[in-house]
């Protein structure tokens, strides 16, 4: 139970501050989880108001979905507001979980397919790690057969694979 209060406590911390900003996929007020995340959030400021919590409204953030709250800091004068109002966030915690994970998933299906295609390029390449992340560095057989980055060999496998590659991927020139 403290677990889960201070898990709780956190996901309010560092995912809320902005919690309107639900994803891309999410477009219009008329979308129905933005409706009912902001009717979340405005009801979540009355409940800590009724609860003897003074904090601001909810409010429309420029260049985010929704609406977005400043949540009052966690103390012991806060904990009893925060027990009564919490249940109002927790849709919204389930909904950004929900979504981080789609991402995530997206994004290593989206690497895995290109380091697909840069071995069927022949270049010899492993697949991302569980945290999505490709490593470039020091592939096995790569040293081997002179395809390593700067080779064009390489260049010319990742310009054909690279529309593989999810959306806002990094690239300092030598491949993401």
């Amino acid at each position: 139970m403290k677990t889960t209060k201070a898990l709780t406590a956190a996901l309010l911390g560092m995912t809320l501050l902005a919690a309107g900003c639900y994803s891309s996929a999410a477009t219009s007020g008329a979308d129905p989880l933005v409706r009912q995340g902001d009717a979340d959030l405005v009801n979540f400021a009355h409940c800590m108001r009724a609860h003897g919590v003074q904090m601001s409204d909810p409010y429309h953030q420029p260049g985010h979905i929704g609406l977005t709250v400043n949540m009052p800091p966690q103390s012991s004068a806060t904990r009893t507001a925060y027990a009564a109002c919490d249940h109002y966030m927790q849709d919204l915690i389930q909904i950004k979980e929900a979504r981080t994970t789609a991402l995530a998933t997206s994004r290593l299906r989206a690497l895995t397919r290109y380091a697909e295609c840069m071995r069927a390029h022949d270049i010899n390449m492993l697949d991302p790690n569980a945290r999505g992340e490709l490593d470039l560095g020091d592939v096995a057989g790569m040293a081997n057969n002179d395809f390593g980055r700067q080779s064009p060999q390489f260049h010319s496998a990742d310009a054909a694979c690279r529309h593989l590659l999810p959306a806002g991927t990094g690239d300092d020139g030598t491949g993401p």
